[in-house]
């Protein structure tokens, strides 16, 4: 009798403590938190290739959540929107994890290539080698990346694709080759107008009478 009362006290109090640990799991458990949402453009290489969120095939319109990873098949490229936070763009055979505050975005890049389109802040990129790589808008970074691959204009004022996006993202131009090409159309200003005024004495010339 009495072991059989002791049997169902250990058995009553195992269940209570699976109970309150699960409660407790539960409850200790952060909600999914809502960052932004999706917008998928470009063309499937074949049916089975689709872009991705946390492993589940993602349409246009989809709600990303804080630290969801997104994976872009050959193709096709996802524009995430995060609000005031920014927007971003995961190119085509990218697989980024984004994350977001609502101010500042930051995310680790595990292949392919990431472009800013729009921030108020600097974003936070982890690339695959190991480095934070901050990002400004017009900026890009792949998962090879130490830095950002930053268009530029040379020395004509045209601008140089150098992150090979297909995408002119130089901005304004320097002012320093601002001032160095007014300068230039200056100087040979100056530099024609004093040859014209050394084919002349210097003088007033009298007319002849």
């Amino acid at each position: 009798m009495v072991l059989r009362w002791l049997k169902q006290r250990v058995l009553t109090g195992i269940t209570l403590a699976a109970v309150v640990s699960t409660y407790s799991m539960v409850s200790l458990a952060e909600p999914l938190r809502s960052i932004g949402d999706v917008t998928i453009i470009g063309e499937l290489a074949d049916a089975d290739s689709v872009t991705t969120i946390n492993g589940e095939p993602a349409i246009s319109g989809r709600t990303v959540f804080d630290s969801s990873l997104i994976t872009t098949p050959a193709g096709m490229t996802a524009i995430v929107n995060l609000g005031a936070a920014g927007r971003i763009e995961i190119e085509p055979g990218s697989s980024f994890s984004v994350s977001s505050d609502g101010k500042a975005i930051a995310g680790s890049l595990l292949n392919g290539t990431v472009t800013v389109l729009k921030s108020g802040e600097p974003v936070v990129v982890k690339t695959a080698t190991g480095a934070n790589v901050l990002l400004n808008a017009g900026e890009s970074a792949n998962s090879a990346s130490s830095g950002a691959a930053r268009d530029h204009r040379d020395s004509t004022g045209k601008c140089i694709d150098d992150n090979n996006n297909g995408k002119e993202e130089c901005g304004h131009i320097n002012p320093i080759i601002f001032v160095v090409v007014i300068g230039g159309v200056l100087a040979a200003v100056l530099a024609a107008s004093g040859g014209g005024g050394g084919s002349s004495s210097g003088g007033t010339i009298s007319p002849i009478t």
